[in-house]
């Protein structure tokens, strides 16, 4: 288990990936980057009040399994990815994207090990169309990849 200062602990043998354990941190960013949990973009701190509110985006369990993620294969779990989530900025209408993308990206047909893997520059996109994106809040039109959306954070 690593310690994160004075947030609490990750253990990666946990059915719970974060406990938090009260206390303050100044920057959450720079901690999680410092403790090489991010590759430096800016984090949202996943409480559990955050990572509750981020689980109300979907009907499903914290510890239902979408599927293992190369190269080391490890199970993800609703409720981790409900973590990543938040550390990314989603919102909870946003969730249910995250997950449908997630299951794609795991999914054997795709080979994410070969994009993992690759010395190559290979970038999955995620388009999402239909209903569900005016919920999400997903720019659909002029500047899709440009700034003032929130909705990036979901790929």
């Amino acid at each position: 288990s690593k310690v994160l200062g004075n947030v609490g602990t990750l253990d990666p043998r946990s059915d719970t990936t974060v406990s938090l354990t009260g206390g303050e941190v100044k920057d959450a960013s720079e901690h999680f980057f410092q403790a090489g949990y991010t590759d430096g973009l800016p984090v949202v701190l996943p409480t559990r009040r955050r990572v509750a509110a981020m689980m109300r985006g979907t009907s499903l369990r914290a510890l239902d399994v979408l599927g293992k993620c190369p190269p080391s294969y490890a199970e993800v779990t609703v409720e981790k990815l409900a973590i990543a989530a938040v550390m990314a900025g989603c919102t909870p209408e946003m969730f249910r994207i995250v997950i449908a993308a997630t299951k794609a990206a795991l999914h054997v047909d795709f080979g994410l090990h070969g994009v993992h893997a690759t010395t190559m520059g290979a970038t999955p996109v995620v388009v999402v169309n239909g209903p569900c994106r005016h919920k999400a809040g997903v720019n659909f039109q002029h500047g899709v990849c440009g700034s003032g959306t929130r909705s990036h954070c979901i790929g």
